[in-house]
């Protein structure tokens, strides 16, 4: 009944929404395709609606919700507000419209039925985590290696400080500026970048799991200076000004998870925070700008017209792709091998593949006057771009899997942890320690681009991986 009542508010809520900024702008729905269309985005609001209210009464936060937040927010509400208002930044067709609806309800679809079967398959006697994954992380960890990466890690944010110093870590202008005195986008640059920074953060969040997560015991001074200077060399290094704005919400929204989330019970407080996000990215977005920008042009405030605007035209890419395969063709994989060997640097592969967004910028830009080539494509995008409809429905069904396992071990953990603490254990594991990030870069690989999400995904498992496989390793024992 709780259930039933939490959506029918969400739905009157939204409709109420939608009908009064159809009467204020004098809207008028009459032909077919106009209401084929209207009637496509409705079913796709509702499928969202539905499916994002099962998950949070299930558990208040997953990598499950975050993607029906995702369409809900980048596949309902914004585009169907454009639609309304006639507020594409680009000429749009109706049959594109109609297409694009369908095919994410097909996404939509496979995506939760392999994610339900994945939840009923994977039980407390399927295959054992990866030893990488369910290492306990607590007071007792071995003394001298946590203090030997708090070293390593302080001795290399001081060495980038020392390369960049410390206005390059300002805004995410600045950084870029950095980048370029490294040379560019090469493989320096990448690996400091996407390896190096969230390697030290994952060192940082370790030492705040093992001070503040592993129970009451007296912890040694010495772990307490460590962390402290963890603490200033991260507020610089990875100052998340610095960052693009999915990667910082990904850092600030799985801190946020971790010291707040102990027990799987129904709550709204996640969904509150993910809406936040929305005003708060268009604030953050002046910091695209090196810092002496910033303090010239800054003003605080918010605009709703910031949803129509370049940062929310996913949907709209979504639909531009789907008229670029019907002009070009689609890639058959060769753009999304480009995206998943990011790491290979273009001299040495000079074909290299762009992303999927140069590809759609390109062509929007032989049939409109465009500024701004740095388009984001989504996930579901990329899918369509390189196999068409098998895209749609193999990316749909390996996410609704990877997904389901990774949710489904996440609870598992939860459960043991908590059945734990009743018995006066206080413990996590490492996977308990990375899940929380995964919620923000599993957003950012729906928003795309999946070049820059894959990069930015990979590198930080591996750093948090590297951080794992010091604490494993028996050296000289």
């Amino acid at each position: 009944m709780m259930f039933r009542s939490v959506v029918y508010f969400y739905l009157v809520t939204i409709i109420t929404v939608v009908l009064l900024w159809v009467g204020r702008r004098g809207i008028v729905i009459c032909s077919k395709g106009e209401i084929l269309v209207t009637v496509s985005f409705v079913a796709v609001g509702v499928f969202s609606i539905v499916c994002l209210t099962q998950g949070i009464f299930h558990c208040s936060i997953s990598l499950f919700i975050i993607h029906w937040y995702f369409i809900l927010i980048f596949f309902f509400i914004v585009p169907f507000l454009q639609y309304l208002g006639n507020l594409f930044l680009y000429e749009v067709e109706l049959d594109d419209l109609l297409l694009g609806n369908l095919l994410t309800l097909l996404w939509c679809l496979v995506y939760l039925f392999f994610y339900r079967y994945t939840i009923k398959k994977v039980n407390e006697g399927s295959r054992r985590f990866p030893i990488l994954l369910q290492r306990k992380i607590d007071v007792h960890l071995p003394k001298a290696k946590l203090c030997s990466l708090a070293v390593i890690s302080i001795t290399v944010g001081c060495y980038l400080l020392f390369l960049g110093g410390l206005g390059s870590f300002l805004t995410r202008g600045s950084y870029a500026a950095f980048v370029r005195h490294l040379g560019g986008w090469g493989p320096l640059s990448l690996i400091v970048t996407y390896y190096l920074r969230p390697l030290l953060f994952c060192v940082f969040v370790l030492f705040a799991a093992v001070l503040f997560l592993s129970g009451k015991a007296k912890k040694p001074w010495f772990l307490w200076l460590c962390f402290f200077l963890l603490s200033l060399v991260n507020v610089v290094v990875n100052n998340p000004l610095s960052y693009a704005r999915f990667m910082s919400f990904s850092m600030i929204f799985g801190l946020f998870v971790l010291f707040s989330f102990q027990r799987i019970k129904p709550s709204l407080v996640y969904l509150y925070v993910l809406f936040m996000g929305l005003p708060l990215s268009q604030i953050a977005g002046i910091f695209r700008q090196e810092y002496s920008g910033v303090r010239e042009n800054f003003r605080f405030g918010f605009n709703w017209s910031f949803l129509f605007l370049g940062d929310f035209d996913t949907y709209e890419n979504f639909i531009h792709t789907i008229s670029y395969v019907a002009n070009a063709g689609i890639m058959f994989g060769w753009q999304l091998a480009g995206a998943l060997l990011f790491f290979v640097p273009r001299s040495l592969w000079a074909g290299k593949p762009i992303g999927s967004g140069t590809y759609i910028a390109q062509f929007l830009g032989d049939k409109f006057a465009i500024i701004n080539f740095n388009i984001a494509n989504p996930l579901i995008s990329e899918m369509y771009l390189n196999f068409h409809v098998f895209g749609i429905v193999g990316g749909a069904l390996f996410y609704g899997v990877v997904t389901g396992w990774l949710d489904k071990r996440y609870w598992m953990l939860i459960k043991v942890r908590n059945l734990g603490q009743s018995n006066g254990e206080r413990w996590l594991t490492s996977y308990q320690l990375l899940y929380p990030f995964l919620l923000g870069l599993f957003l950012l690989h729906l928003r795309g681009d999946f070049m820059c999400s894959f990069a930015y995904t990979t590198g930080f498992v591996l750093a948090f991986g590297t951080v794992v496989t010091f604490l494993i390793v028996k050296i000289g024992q």
